[in-house]
């Protein structure tokens, strides 16, 4: 079975998060980098369409705000409970469910640097096994911590994908290509690399 590409959006600027003014703004306000890339690209894929249910890929995941709870932790040996709240693994994802008053569900995956393939997987799945007929797949990392260059490949890449996958090749931009990517420094490589050789420019 073929699947297909109905809509995808990317964010690829490092240093400047998409602005989401369709998000209230005491609620962006709390929104980290990773987060607003990944309510950006949801909404361009879901706006005007049925809500389908969404796979969340990243290696880092809230690593920024992981990275301050951990300098809390050592300087009070305090945690805040909000900020703890928003530095979980599926916050990036949770948060684009509840602008986008989604509630079909999420799956989100951590897969190390093969992060963007394998999410990509699990979220092709369930349409080749013909339990679902469309779903959003959506990667993003965001930049990490200075602190860790001695131990990472710092500065590492950022951006954020999504990409509205369906079995119905009608208004399709593309079929969609789940052959392997080459391995990168990153998951983030791995992504930009299937945005620039497997979609559309």
């Amino acid at each position: 079975m073929s699947l297909y590409v109905k809509k995808f959006s990317a964010w690829t600027d490092a240093e400047n998060p998409p602005k989401i003014a369709f998000v209230p703004m005491l609620f962006r306000r709390r929104l980290s980098a990773a987060t607003k890339m990944v309510v950006y690209t949801v909404h361009e894929v879901s706006e005007g369409l049925p809500p389908v249910h969404i796979t969340f890929a990243s290696e880092f995941g809230e690593i920024q705000r992981q990275y301050k709870i951990s300098e809390g932790i050592l300087a009070t040996g305090e945690v805040s409970p909000a900020q703890f709240s928003l530095s979980v693994f599926n916050a990036p994802v949770s948060a684009a469910s509840i602008t986008e008053k989604n509630m079909v569900g999420y799956s989100a995956v951590f897969a190390g640097k093969k992060s963007f393939e394998n999410g990509l997987k699990e979220a092709a799945a369930p349409l080749l096994s013909g339990r679902e007929k469309e779903r959003i797949f959506v990667f993003a990392d965001e930049r990490l911590p200075e602190t860790y260059a001695s131990i990472s490949n710092y500065p590492n890449a950022v951006c954020a994908i999504a990409l509205r996958l369906s079995t119905d090749a009608q208004d399709a931009i593309c079929e969609l290509d789940l052959s392997p990517l080459p391995e990168g420094n990153s998951a983030a490589d791995q992504a930009l690399t299937f945005l620039k050789t497997r979609l559309p420019q």
